[in-house]
């Protein structure tokens, strides 16, 4: 297991082929703005590294994620225990396109996301971490729909994605209903073009 210290005490716990901390994750993090009392959806939260960042940020919102992966949501639930985190963090092992159904509809104040981000024609599926960037089994289409159907009317919804594919994040946001779009773009390494 690799121990990575996060802030404020918080240290994200993960075992071999579990989603790391990346850029990504504290990028999303830092960009998510909702009230301190918020109640927050992680739609696809892996081993709850974003809820972990979120909670040592906002000590007084609670959180929910959900994820397909058991391995990672058995993860999560670790994470959670072992940061003394329960009061107000859990996680459920289930499919976000029924998050509506096991959740509620319009109950969260924000949703936040680090989804599938590779098609399945651009040949990016790798062993371990490859499922959760790749559209194996869902897309930004369903990450939008589930974060739709989440939100209470009037909430946030906070995604990181790749600037290439920044048309099909717009197409899904349109087509779920969600609106007034702020963007902030990021470069991983300085040296790229």
């Amino acid at each position: 297991m690799k121990i990575e210290p996060l802030l404020n005490g918080i240290s994200y716990f993960r075992e071999p082929g579990v989603f790391p901390c990346t850029t990504d994750s504290v990028a999303l993090c830092a960009f998510a703005d909702f009230p301190e009392n918020s109640h927050v959806c992680d739609l696809g939260c892996g081993g709850g590294v974003i809820m972990l960042l979120l909670a040592g940020m906002h000590p007084k919102i609670s959180l929910l994620g959900i994820e397909l992966d058991e391995a990672s949501a058995k993860c999560a639930r670790f994470n959670i225990e072992k940061n003394i985190l329960s009061d107000r963090l859990s996680v459920i092992n289930g499919d976000l396109k029924h998050s509506g159904e096991l959740f509620g509809y319009g109950v969260f104040d924000a949703v936040v996301s680090n989804p599938p981000y590779f098609s399945l024609q651009s040949g990016a599926v790798s062993p371990g971490s490859g499922n959760a960037r790749s559209e194996l089994y869902c897309d930004i289409s369903d990450v939008c729909s589930a974060a739709s159907d989440l939100l209470k009317s009037g909430g946030s919804f906070f995604v990181v994605y790749r600037s290439e594919r920044l048309s099909d994040l717009l197409t899904a946001l349109k087509k779920s209903g969600l609106s007034s779009v702020c963007l902030q773009y990021g470069v991983h390494d300085e040296g790229l073009p």
